[in-house]
């Protein structure tokens, strides 16, 4: 059985800018597929659909596009949280601790990178990872989301899948349990 953390790292992989394994994380993520929700599935085999038949440089220029040249989809998380404010600073610094803390490698990314700090989410316990995505991922993804409808790219349903999983995953409810 895959678990929550495995499809973490996969879809860390799947929205970070595209190398030769993007269609082997793909496909083993869909090979879980019965075992995450099925619009998550359903969104996850219409990325594969529509990517397959790329080659690895449409790949990148298609990343390029839709994430490097438009800040409402960008891949920062405190960007979407914070823009150029003091508090994006802090929750960089505090992303940067808990990165070293949990044993991840930073990129050359900032550490509100999304492909980051899902692998950060990944390490996490359960309390943690859930304060992290409710209070600031899935806040930030949305943004993405709203960005991204505007433009013709097949990560359109990946943002939207990876939405839904965390939904799924991490949303609490007003007592504070996972549903």
């Amino acid at each position: 059985m895959i678990q929550r953390d495995e499809i973490l790292r996969h879809f860390a992989h799947l929205i970070d800018y595209p190398q030769d394994s993007i269609l082997t994380r793909l496909s083993e993520l869909l090979n879980s597929a019965c075992e995450i929700d099925l619009q998550v599935s359903e969104k996850l085999v219409e990325f594969q659909s529509s990517i397959e038949s790329d080659t690895l440089e449409t790949l990148q220029e298609n990343h390029i596009h839709t994430f490097a040249h438009n800040p409402k989809t960008a891949l920062e998380v405190g960007w979407h949280l914070y823009g150029e404010r003091y508090e994006r600073g802090a929750f960089l610094v505090m992303l940067r601790g808990e990165l070293r803390e949990h044993g991840i490698t930073e990129s050359t990314e900032l550490p509100d990178y999304l492909p980051q700090v899902l692998l950060l989410l990944a390490s996490m316990n359960n309390q943690d990872a859930v304060e992290l995505a409710d209070k600031y991922m899935l806040p930030a993804i949305k943004k993405i989301e709203e960005g991204i409808q505007k433009i013709d790219s097949p990560y359109v349903v990946l943002v939207h899948a990876l939405k839904i999983f965390l939904e799924l995953e991490f949303c609490t409810i007003s007592d504070g349990v996972k549903p």
